[in-house]
This record gives C-alpha cells, structure tokens and sequence, in this order.
C-alpha cells in the first residue's frame, strides 16, 4: 500500500485525507485541471481555476497569468509578421502561404481565450446556479427512478418543474454558445482547411516510406479530430431531443397541459452549440462536411487524371 501526498498553501507537503477525493459533481470542478494544463500553454489566464467553488474564480490584466499569456500573443504576432513578410516576397503557392494560415489560426485562438477567459468566472456561477437547480443523481438507481416515475402517475407541479429545468439548461447553453462560437468557427475553418491541403498532397508521389507513414499518420490524425470534435459538440443536440422519447411514454391519466407545453418546446427549439450563429452543431452538420471532403477529394482525382492525359498526348 503506498501513501498519497498533496501540497499545502504555505508550499508543504501532507499526507492526503478522505476529504481530497470527495467530489461535488460539478463542472466547475471537473474541468479545473485541463484548465491547470491550458495555462501551461498561454491558455484561459484565470485565477483560482482549482478553488472548491466558482466563487474563488476571478479574472485580472494585472496578474502573472495575464502577462505571460500576453507576452506570448505579441510574441506570435511578431512570428506572423514574419511569415507575412516570407510569403509576400516569395511565390504565391499553397506551400507558401499554409504557414500563414496555420500562424494566423493560433493567433485567433489565443485571442478568442483570453477573451473566454475574462467570461469564464461569471459563466462557472451561472453553470454553478443551474447545477443546485437541477435533480441530483447520486447513484444509478437514481437516473433510473426517472423512468419509473415517467411511467406510476405524476402530478402537473413535477412537469411544471421538470419544465422550468429544462428551461435553465438552454438559457445555460445559449449563454456558453455566446462565449465559444468563435472558438468553434476557428476550429471548423482550421481543421477543413488542413484536411483539403493533406488530401491536394496525396496526389504527390511520397519519396520514401517514413514520409508516406507520417502523411496518412497526420492525415488520419486531422480526420479523427474533426470527427470527434463535430461528433462531442453534437451531443449537446442529441441531448435536448431525448425528452420527447419518454414523454412518448407518458400515460394517458398522466398526460397535462404542462407536459404538452414541454413537448411542445423541446420540438420546436434547436438547441445547439454554433459557430458564430452560421451553422448549427449537429450530426447532420458531420454528414454535410464529410460530404465537402469527398468531394474535394474527386474533384482532386479528376483534375489529377486530367493532367496524366494531356502529358501523355
């Protein structure tokens, strides 16, 4: 058996308690340590991001985190001026100018989080305020009493509840789309843009056998993480139409006018995350992009073929 030692404020070190591995459920909590990792790279320069409560979150330009997160975005916009310069005085390729994309993107990124970033506390006590509002789950029996209360026959104050919870939620996630679209919009224009140039390099010839691995190890690499940041931020879609599959279930000596107004909202909203208000985030939208690669990708093969046939006439 071996012993698990944690750091005090004073800079000690103890010997950690019970107390230390009992967690709320929170969000907030949750998501502290990719936070902690975040910072580490420029990111979300907010303090207090490992505080038991969102209270202890707070955002200053007069901090340590701020400054060093700042440094480094003038530090990247003195590098993309260079790479402005680097293209300007060269040829105007796609070679030339994917460094000036890819320079520019982070750029964008480090300034769209640091503008989180001073939302972030507010948006944590208002993701805390939903959180308190909401049934808690302590156990799968718990998640599962939800059905079977769906089923024996509730009263209309449980819907009207149930109704106003729903409610928050949305106002919740239309409040987090406000503050991350942008970051969404940037991460669908990038990882589109360097799925297209990976697949105009395919149609070169790869020069050796470690340069042919490393192409589709990268190319395949830029195809998951599209696939799995439209398929996680999906979710959120998927989840707000799941209502309507046990209210399905409802008897009939159960069914009310509150719940045909909750049925009514669930159908009628389009709850989802966006990318600056242009395009809904969901699985539909993962067939759509799929679709554009594809047919990236013919179009490439065609012109590809077409040029074959006229060096051999």
């Amino acid at each position: 058996m071996f012993f698990l030692t944690c750091l005090t404020r004073k800079g000690g070190i103890r010997r950690a308690t019970r107390a230390d591995f009992i967690h709320n459920g929170g969000f907030h909590e949750a998501v502290g340590p990719l936070l902690v990792i975040a910072q580490c790279f420029c990111l979300m320069p907010v303090r207090g991001i490992l505080a038991a409560t969102p209270k202890g979150l707070s955002f200053r330009w007069k901090c340590f985190r701020t400054w060093y997160c700042i440094l480094y975005i003038l530090a990247t916009i003195a590098d993309t001026g260079l790479t402005i310069n680097m293209v300007v005085k060269g040829v105007l390729d796609v070679r030339n100018i994917e460094p000036l994309i890819f320079h520019a993107n982070i750029l964008l990124a480090s300034f769209g989080f640091l503008r989180l970033a001073a939302k972030w506390p507010q948006l944590m006590r208002k993701w805390q305020r939903v959180e308190r509002q909401l049934p808690p789950h302590q156990s799968w029996r718990d998640r599962e009493a939800l059905s079977v209360r769906v089923h024996k026959v509730m009263p209309e104050s449980y819907w009207t509840r149930t109704r106003l919870q729903y409610r928050l939620i949305c106002e919740l996630i239309e409040q987090v789309d406000a503050s991350i679209s942008g970051l969404t919009m940037l991460s669908f224009a990038n990882n589109l843009y360097f799925v297209c140039i990976q697949l105009l390099k395919s149609m070169n010839t790869m020069p050796s056998v470690a340069h042919f691995v490393y192409f589709y190890a990268s190319l395949s690499f830029l195809l998951g993480r599209t696939l799995a940041v439209s398929l996680y931020l999906s979710e959120v879609n998927d989840r707000s139409r799941k209502p309507l599959r046990i209210i399905k279930l409802i008897p009939k000596e159960g069914y009310h006018p509150e719940v045909d107004r909750l049925c009514h909202e669930i159908g009628m909203d389009t709850i989802a995350l966006t990318g600056l208000q242009y395009f809904n985030v969901t699985r539909g939208l993962v067939l759509t992009v799929a679709g554009t690669i594809v047919t990236y990708e013919l179009v490439l093969i065609q012109f590809h073929e077409d040029q074959n046939l006229w060096n051999c006439n």
